[in-house]
């Protein structure tokens, strides 16, 4: 009666162990490898939610059910660890486009957005801006919308952000002297190179906050 009773636990146990490793491994799968529980949620709200997308808000609070005070997304390829304001967890990896979470200088939460090297990101990816900073604290994560219509991903930015840098460049640009020390020693090529990039960033901010 025992050795029948342990045959029946034995197989139960191990359809057990085989349903456990396969659940760990879908959600290894769906979270670490395709930004499913997060990325994808607001990539659905924008999706179906937002029809006229120059009118469209993203409040980063409404897709969180967990404690934080800054959001940061460290971009693909660009290793800058010490602009994340939190230790990063052992198993954080490459930054290739992570979005994280910090409560107290404590990273809570981070996921893995799906991009692939430098090529772009798959269609319906929601990425975000890090021309307005690498990390926004909370009470700033209210982002607008833009999309890219070449490869259909969707791009979170901050218009208060882009109208300051704006102001600052435009500073930059009409007073080079007060921002670079030695400008007025370079040559005209050089100056008018140094000035182009800084009209560049004003453009390139212009149009976003223009969406």
């Amino acid at each position: 009666m025992m050795v029948k009773h342990k045959k029946i636990i034995f197989p139960i146990a191990i359809l057990i162990a085989v349903v456990f490793v396969s659940f760990i491994i879908w959600r290894y799968c769906n979270i670490q490898k395709t930004g499913d529980t997060f990325n994808k949620r607001i990539s659905h709200y924008i999706e179906n939610s937002c029809y006229d997308l120059t009118k469209c808000q993203v409040n980063i609070s409404d897709f969180t059910d967990f404690e934080w005070d800054t959001m940061c997304f460290d971009d693909v390829g660009s290793p800058r660890p010490e602009l994340i304001p939190a230790p990063l967890p052992e198993d954080y990896g490459f930054p290739n486009g992570k979005m994280l979470f910090i409560s107290q200088n404590k990273v809570v939460f981070f996921e893995e957005i799906p991009l692939e090297g430098f090529e772009p990101p798959r269609p319906g990816t929601v990425l975000v801006d890090t021309f307005g900073g690498l990390c926004y604290p909370k009470d700033e994560t209210l982002f607008n919308v833009e999309k890219n219509e070449s490869y259909d991903y969707y791009t979170l930015y901050n218009k208060d952000r882009q109208s300051a840098i704006i102001t600052e460049y435009r500073d930059k640009i009409n007073n080079p002297e007060k921002y670079l020390p030695g400008f007025l020693e370079l040559s005209p090529e050089q100056q008018e190179i140094q000035i182009e990039s800084w009209q560049k960033i004003v453009d390139d901010a212009e149009k976003s906050t223009s969406q």
